[in-house]
């Protein structure tokens, strides 16, 4: 795990072994990433990629975007950098969580997608978010504050 943000690592789990998978060859604008079979199985599609442990900029300096969308994504990016707002509570877990964490997720999407289409309205969003609390949101809550709170104090 320590070598992830190394650039040999993060080439091989995003395009794999260079020459076995994949060629290096220069473009009119960029350097492009070229699969040496194309009828070989895509090395992203093994999803060795899921292991890395931060967004890859190092692929990004090593091989220039070779599409306007894929330029455009790390502009966006990197814009997004001065603005995110992280989850403190990301790296916790919490008894109310693990027993009903995918259903407490769920309420909430559903509630989302229905207000985003326009099936409930505000009132109707805060009717189900009302359930959710009611439902372990508010232990869940409760739960992820102390063992936040208790991780500062350490």
């Amino acid at each position: 795990m320590d070598k992830t943000n190394d650039k040999d690592m993060q080439a091989l789990l995003n395009f794999g072994i260079e020459g076995v998978h994949y060629k290096v060859e220069d473009g009119k604008q960029s350097i492009l990433i070229v699969p040496t079979d194309p009828m070989a199985p895509d090395i992203n599609n093994k999803n060795m990629n899921q292991i890395l442990s931060s967004i890859p900029y190092i692929i990004n300096d090593m091989f220039k975007p070779s599409t306007p969308l894929r330029t455009k994504s790390i502009e966006v990016q990197k814009a997004n950098e001065k603005i995110i707002v992280t989850n403190p509570g990301e790296p916790f877990t919490t008894a109310t969580y693990t027993q009903k964490g995918a259903q407490l997720d769920q309420m909430v999407e559903d509630a989302r997608i229905k207000f985003i289409v326009g099936k409930i309205d505000e009132a109707g969003f805060k009717a189900d978010m009302d359930l959710w609390k009611k439902s372990g949101g508010d232990d869940y809550t409760k739960e992820i504050s102390e063992a936040f709170a208790a991780s500062k104090a350490k």
